[in-house]
């Protein structure tokens, strides 16, 4: 049953960032020649993009940030030689606790690259809602709205990332 949960573990993240990444494909694709692309403070469109060159620089991002921010971090914490900037660092990374350690900040980084994809894939959702409209107008209300459950969003999945690591010896259960 663990390695069955693993499995799906290991395979959620990237699916869902394929899902993602093909819904930003392939609604680019239906927009507008040119694309709004960016917007004033009340939402008005002051950018704009060529069609293709859009869905390639939506899908970079969708690509490249979870990478900065999963795979990266993961590489790099699993280089024998690393310098980890952790609370409590001799405790957590004594020999003893260090891979359990490790594992943990790993699985912890894909927590922030769902929020990252997430929140990516609603603010191009909201960009192909301004372009159906004459002019292009992004809903700012909307958009303010999801900025702000993505940074509460954050700073829980931070607390929860870190908060862990504050405390010494003690059992989690």
């Amino acid at each position: 049953m663990q390695r069955s949960s693993n499995l799906l573990t290991a395979l959620a993240f990237p699916l869902f960032f394929l899902c993602v990444a093909a819904y930003v494909w392939v609604s680019s694709k239906a927009m507008p020649e040119v694309i709004a692309s960016h917007f004033d403070a009340i939402g008005l469109a002051n950018g704009w993009m060529p069609r293709e060159v859009y869905g390639l620089f939506m899908s970079g991002l969708i690509l490249v940030l979870p990478l900065l921010v999963v795979y990266l971090p993961n590489a790099i914490m699993r280089r024998p030689a690393n310098r980890i900037n952790l609370p409590n660092r001799q405790y957590w990374l004594a020999p003893e606790r260090r891979e359990q350690t490790i594992a943990r900040l790993c699985r912890g980084s894909v927590g922030l690259g769902y929020l990252l994809i997430g929140f990516l894939g609603y603010v191009h959702y909201l960009v192909v809602i301004a372009n159906q409209s004459k002019p292009p107008t992004l809903p700012s209300t909307w958009f303010v709205a999801g900025l702000v459950v993505f940074v509460v969003a954050s700073l829980i999945w931070g607390w929860l990332y870190i908060s862990p690591f504050l405390r010494v010896g003690v059992r989690r259960r």
